[in-house]
């Protein structure tokens, strides 16, 4: 709680305000009332305010007094810029008078030295030499400029796409060599057949089939078959069968069938695994071989048929 009493004080940046022992008034509230004796909160009221006032007037004096420096200062550095007033005349007309003379000295020695300038050593007789050359390497050869001597021929530089060897052209295509296929057909090519023809090798306790189909006919054949097969009976009994193959090694059991195009004499070739036999010169078989063969569209139409038959010759 304040326990100030009520009356007029100042107030720091407000000014005079009464204080009703509550809150703070712009005016005395009692003003138009008759007036009481002074009492003591209200006399250091009144001193407050007189001291602040004295506060107020020295301040506000020395920032008058402190614009008033800075323009001078300024009107001087602007009259020293231009050269219309020197420095000691300055000093003089601001009141240093001994400040006028301190001020003129460096001028007057600047003025002397300028004056009396003192020569270079050895500047103006010596003249500068150009750097001996290297140990082993030739001076360098002055440059000609080319428009400085037009009388000179130039010489022009064949360019390197001229000399350059040009890539060959390539190579027509070539027609390709006509098959028998496409040569003119005559009846007689229709006729033929396509024949395996097989042989038993016998040793003294093994035998293996080998043989040849080949394209008998005059007419590309493409042929879709197994190899033939063939089989005997043993001396002691089993029932023994040799079944060619067309993989390398040969398999033993019905192989993988053929599907090749051969041209008229183009043959392919089959063996067959190497069975024991007790007597392996018997009197062999044949089974029935039935390949299937197709013939091209243009063939089939000459010929009036679409296949070429097969033929196995067991010998």
């Amino acid at each position: 709680m304040d326990d100030r009493q009520p009356g007029m004080y100042y107030v720091p940046y407000e000014g005079m305000r009464y204080w009703d022992g509550e809150k703070w008034t712009d005016q005395d509230p009692s003003a138009d009332s008759p007036t009481l004796p002074p009492t003591e909160g209200s006399q250091v009221g009144t001193q407050s305010a007189t001291e602040a006032a004295r506060i107020r007037t020295g301040r506000s004096g020395r920032v008058v007094m402190l614009c008033i420096a800075m323009l001078a200062a300024g009107a001087a550095a602007v009259a020293l810029a231009s050269g219309s007033v020197s420095t000691s005349g300055l000093a003089s007309a601001l009141g240093f008078p001994g400040e006028a003379e301190a001020a003129a000295a460096p001028a007057v020695a600047a003025q002397a030295k300028v004056a009396t300038p003192t020569p270079a050593k050895g500047r103006a007789s010596v003249k500068s030499s150009p750097p001996p050359a290297k140990a082993g390497k030739a001076p360098a050869a002055p440059r000609t400029d080319s428009k400085s001597s037009p009388s000179q021929p130039t010489t022009s530089q064949p360019t390197t796409e001229s000399s350059a060897p040009r890539p060959a052209k390539p190579a027509p295509p070539r027609a390709p060599a006509p098959t028998p296929s496409t040569h003119q057909r005559t009846a007689a090519d229709c006729l033929g057949y396509l024949v395996a023809e097989s042989q038993v090798i016998a040793s003294r306790s093994t035998a293996t089939l080998k043989g040849t189909i080949t394209n008998e006919s005059g007419l590309d054949v493409k042929v879709i078959a197994q190899a033939p097969v063939v089989e005997a009976w043993d001396t002691n009994g089993q029932h023994v069968r040799l079944f060619g193959s067309f993989a390398s090694p040969p398999k033993d059991g019905p192989g993988e069938s053929s599907n090749v195009t051969l041209h008229p004499g183009d043959s392919i070739s089959y063996r067959s695994v190497a069975l024991p036999m007790q007597t392996p010169d018997r009197n062999w078989e044949s089974l029935r071989w039935a390949p299937l063969t197709y013939l091209s569209m243009e063939d089939s139409n000459f010929c009036q048929q679409g296949d070429v038959p097969g033929v196995h010759i067991l010998r």
